[in-house]
């Protein structure tokens, strides 16, 4: 896999000093404005500023994350650049008072601490690897040509976050041909409020909260698991952020897709960035760390059919010789197994009686842009 798109960043960076950095961030102080002659050049400059921050905005609603944060990169340099004409402070004022603009700083300051930790090398170097644990999923069931190859290791050296759990994993997988298109796939997993625990095998809780334009479309997801073949019950609390990549994959070189970025929130505090946070599940082991990014494509030669490449990190306050690799191949096999059939059978076969499709329509510079995405 290129690693030309993988964001840098130093390795085990706690991804709660990325919340922390979002939260604090202020605006600058305000210019006071040139005289103004209202006219002629200095209208055209406040214009065509006014011109760029709407690209952003509709960037914004359309959630590509990544593109609209160019945008307003490339703003803020031509109002840097044009700092002495009139009608320019005017029009950073709006700037620095601006909610999406807000709002997109700390979405993409989320997503990009993630991916700045899952570089390729993070990833099997080929099929004899022996660092990994794979399983492979193949189920007519889900659908003649499904395939899941689900792989999962200890995280070693730098990969290990020093201040983080004791138990740290890696997983990473690659999904092809599920039968929903890219954008009910994302529905799926943006519309958390409307996923019953019944759906999920050993589920004794699963509840969500979507957030509309004005939080960039994430959303929160809390799912509590008692799966017998663990020795704990999971608690599993994630914020879910979204980014339509209508042309550049920022995981490689994986053409035009969505990103899901699914992240813990920081793990001594009860709400932060506009969330509130529901409190830990009794007798319960939160799992800390959770770093998750799946990137959906459609599949080549299947109409309304989506692939997906994931890779995550995720810790549990553990010891680690207590959750051995063979144990979690175990587990995973059949959470999978169960979340695949279970979306088959409840939501696929049953897609036009479910209230995904008026989400889908109640959202539609979201989803129509989701929509949208095609292969090259």
């Amino acid at each position: 896999t290129s690693s030309d798109s993988w964001p840098n960043s130093e390795p085990g960076q706690p991804l709660s000093e990325a919340w922390v950095e979002c939260d604090r961030q202020q605006p600058e102080p305000i210019a006071a404005e040139p005289g103004a002659s209202g006219v002629g050049e200095d209208c055209e400059n406040e214009a065509s500023l006014r011109a760029l921050l709407r690209e952003v905005r509709e960037l914004c609603r359309q959630g590509r994350i990544f593109d609209a944060m160019e945008a307003l990169k490339s703003l803020e340099q031509e109002v840097a650049a044009r700092a002495a004409r009139p009608g320019t402070a005017t029009v950073k004022a709006e700037l620095l008072r601006d909610t999406a603009v807000a709002e997109l700083r700390r979405t993409h300051g989320r997503m990009h601490s993630v991916l700045s930790t899952m570089g390729p090398e993070a990833l099997p170097t080929g099929e004899n690897d022996k660092r990994w644990e794979r399983t492979t999923i193949k189920d007519p069931q889900i659908d003649p040509a499904f395939l899941a190859d689900i792989r999962i290791r200890f995280a070693v050296g730098g990969e290990r976050n020093p201040d983080g759990p004791s138990a740290q994993l890696i997983i990473c997988g690659v999904l092809s041909r599920f039968p929903l298109s890219v954008e009910r796939m994302v529905s799926l997993y943006r519309e958390t409020d409307l996923y019953r625990k019944e759906w999920l095998s050993d589920c004794e809780c699963c509840e969500g909260t979507v957030g509309g334009e004005e939080k960039s479309y994430s959303a929160m997801s809390h799912i509590v698991n008692a799966s017998p073949i663990l020795p704990m019950r999971l608690d599993i609390l994630t914020l879910r952020d979204f980014a339509v990549c209508p042309e550049n994959s920022p995981v490689g070189e994986r053409g035009p897709g969505v990103l899901v970025v699914d992240a813990s929130p920081p793990s001594d505090k009860s709400s932060c960035s506009g969330w509130d946070f529901p409190a830990q599940a009794h007798r319960s082991t939160r799992l800390s760390n959770v770093c998750l990014v799946m990137y959906f494509t459609p599949s080549p030669g299947y109409p309304n059919y989506c692939d997906a490449f994931v890779i995550g990190k995720v810790g549990a306050p553990v010891p680690q010789w207590l959750l051995p690799l063979s144990l979690l191949k175990r587990f995973l096999a059949n959470h999978y197994i169960s979340v695949f059939r279970s979306a088959k059978r409840h939501i696929v076969d049953d897609w036009e009686a479910l209230a995904y499709e008026r989400r889908v329509a109640c959202c539609p510079g979201f989803y129509e842009s989701a929509a949208a995405v095609k292969n090259p």
